[in-house]
């Protein structure tokens, strides 16, 4: 991560309503926040997730993050996404 140099944002979002999820709704949102709010002042985000958490990070490798280590025993997966990487795949 010493690479990224100073331009990096990080986040912790939650959508956790039953009915929303794996409807891609947090894809979609993600991409519209990382291209409005995030990459007009950074070069990279990061993100750390439950690694248990398969559905985010499903949705956040749909936008192009990539795993970067596992900490903690492998309970924290953390991702990294450059700001010329954002894609949605369909």
């Amino acid at each position: 991560m010493k690479d990224v140099g100073q331009s990096l944002a990080t986040f912790d979002w939650y959508i956790g309503e039953a009915e929303f999820i794996g409807k891609e709704i947090g894809q979609k949102a993600l991409k519209l926040f990382l291209e409005k709010h995030v990459f007009p002042n950074f070069d990279y985000v990061f993100v750390d997730s439950d690694t248990t958490n398969i559905n985010a990070i499903r949705a956040y490798e749909k936008i192009s993050f990539k795993t970067i280590k596992k900490v903690r025993n492998d309970e924290i997966t953390w991702m990294i996404l450059e700001k010329h990487g954002v894609t949605i795949e369909n």
